[in-house]
């Protein structure tokens, strides 16, 4: 109830911030000319002055103190800076951020909790969980300071594509999945609520709690209240994706463009949905993120007569990077450079031997709800410097990330799958319910011929006679039993048809080990040296 108090509370003053895009515009400025100095605060307060940090240890095993940082981020600057810490160990796995996995480093906690990380100088309003099944979901604090620091990114964007008025919706989930609330209140301070909130799934089938209806019902009543309304959500499922199609046409003929916000493999759907009923999406702009856009999902959505804009978001950081205006190709995306600092290490995939370059993030802004420093988020892409004359380059942003695909996770209708939680399943659970060993089982991600992403359960014919039904309800039940983030999963992937059961023998890497999570190598392919 307090944390529900101090939410109402700060929300008059967050729907009336009255953000201008020549505001917006220096703000990302004066952010980017002091990026060193934001660093080493959040660094003396969220670190060496909170005890129980879990990269304290790990400072401390390299021998740095807080001086030594400080001259080598002056010195060298902040990514060599990064950089050189991260060979000292300095680094967070993506399941040790996530509090799945043990750390093996010297000095470093046997093990960390995903609450380990958060920022300790928050007021965590209100908590949200991360999507996906890997595990019981992350809980991230909704912070509305933090919306409002990412407010300049979310104007500057829309205003980069000239999009500002154009009517926008979104299809993403209610809560627990706080993605779609966090982009309308990305919007508030400048005064663009979204136009329609469609949602994939119901409260219920979400998972969602009281708590989290209470949230929903208490932003919207206030939304309401202060001015800027936000729309109520409406169930619409992935199989009714035309409805979504419709209100798009109606709505860039009224206003000459308009926007659908939501996962790459939902816009696909939309666009897919559109022809078959006969008619063109000219004018609707389609801004999706949350999994690979590969060429396939992206010529399919233009075939329509869509615009497409790549986004690159985290729920645990936030808008990570948004589409470039003069895009060397479909994937291309700005970092906000003023939020968040970059470095690449070269890591092997997943017992492959291709090695490709994996993302290290570090959170630069004092709002952010999880600590970042040198976290690898299990991304990896072609990173490069590069002056495009885009609005956003224009603003300072010049570094472009493309190619961004996924070390281990398997994604589909945006909704991913972690290793730590798969290998469970496949290697204790199924064997124990259907026979046969761990071996026998495996996970494969697979684009069809129609653009949608299809997550594989390959088994062993070796299992013998299985009812499809039967083991695709055990893998989804398993998947649904750890939390909110996975029950939403469950939810979306049984309604989309995405996992589907195929018998053959799993498939071996190139080493000619049989891993539980099979990674396309073809997926690889265009990751260069940074």
């Amino acid at each position: 109830m307090r944390s529900h108090i101090r939410f109402a509370r700060g929300l008059p003053g967050h729907f009336r911030l009255g953000l201008t895009r020549e505001r917006a515009e220096a703000v990302i400025r004066e952010r980017l000319a002091n990026r060193a100095d934001r660093f080493l605060r959040l660094l003396e307060r969220g670190v060496f002055g909170h005890p129980t940090s879990p990269y304290l240890p790990m400072l401390k095993a390299a021998g740095c103190e807080l001086g030594d940082v400080a001259a080598m981020v002056r010195r060298d600057g902040l990514e060599a800076a990064l950089e050189a810490l991260a060979a000292e160990g300095v680094t967070a796995s993506f399941e040790e951020f996530k509090g799945r996995a043990r750390v093996a480093r010297p000095g470093a906690a046997a093990r960390m909790s995903a609450r380990d990380f958060d920022n300790p100088h928050l007021s965590r309003y209100y908590m949200g969980t991360t999507g996906g099944s890997s595990g019981a979901g992350t809980r991230v604090s909704m912070e509305l300071d933090h919306y409002a620091a990412q407010a300049p990114h979310e104007l500057v964007a829309t205003a980069a594509y000239g999009l500002l008025d154009a009517p926008t919706a979104a299809w993403l989930s209610v809560l627990p999945s706080p993605a779609c609330l966090g982009v309308m209140l990305r919007r508030a301070p400048f005064g663009r609520p979204l136009a329609k909130w469609f949602s994939q799934v119901t409260e219920r089938q979400g998972g969602a709690t009281l708590k989290d209806r209470l949230a929903s019902r208490t932003i919207l009543a206030a939304s309401r209240l202060y001015g800027v309304p936000f729309p109520s959500p409406e169930h619409v499922p992935l199989d009714r994706a035309v409805e979504i199609a419709r209100w798009l046409r109606r709505a860039a003929d009224a206003h000459g463009r308009s926007v659908l916000i939501t996962h790459v493999s939902c816009a696909l759907r939309v666009a897919v949905a559109a022809r078959e009923a006969g008619f063109d999406l000219n004018s609707v702009v389609m801004w999706a993120g949350s999994e690979p856009p590969t060429s396939a999902k992206v010529r399919l959505i233009r075939a329509s007569g869509a615009e497409w804009i790549p986004g690159y978001w985290m729920i645990e950081a936030g808008f990570l990077a948004q589409g470039c205006a003069a895009p060397t190709d479909d994937t291309d995306v700005h970092l906000f450079s003023d939020a968040f600092a970059l470095i690449t290490r070269r890591q092997r995939v997943a017992d492959n031997d291709t090695t490709v370059d994996a993302f290290y993030f570090t959170t630069l802004l004092p709002t952010a709800p999880k600590l970042m420093i040198n976290v690898e988020i299990d991304d990896f892409g072609v990173v490069e410097r590069r002056r495009c004359g885009c609005p956003l380059d224009a603003l300072g942003l010049d570094l472009h990330l493309r190619q961004i695909h996924s070390l281990s996770k398997l994604t589909g209708e945006g909704m991913t799958l972690v290793g730590a939680e798969a290998v469970r399943i496949l290697e204790e659970v199924l064997p124990a319910r259907f026979g046969g060993m761990p071996l026998d089982y495996q996970l494969a991600e697979e684009e069809g011929d129609d653009g949608l992403t299809s997550v594989i359960l390959i088994v062993s014919p070796r299992v013998g006679p299985l009812d499809d039904a039967a083991i695709l309800e055990a893998f989804l039940t398993a998947m649904g039993q750890t939390g909110p983030g996975p029950r939403l999963a469950r939810a979306t992937w049984a309604q989309a048809n995405t996992l589907r059961v195929r018998r053959e023998h799993p498939r071996p890497t190139a080493q000619g080990k049989l891993l539980p999570l099979y990674v396309s190598r073809s997926r690889l392919r265009g990751s260069s040296p940074s």
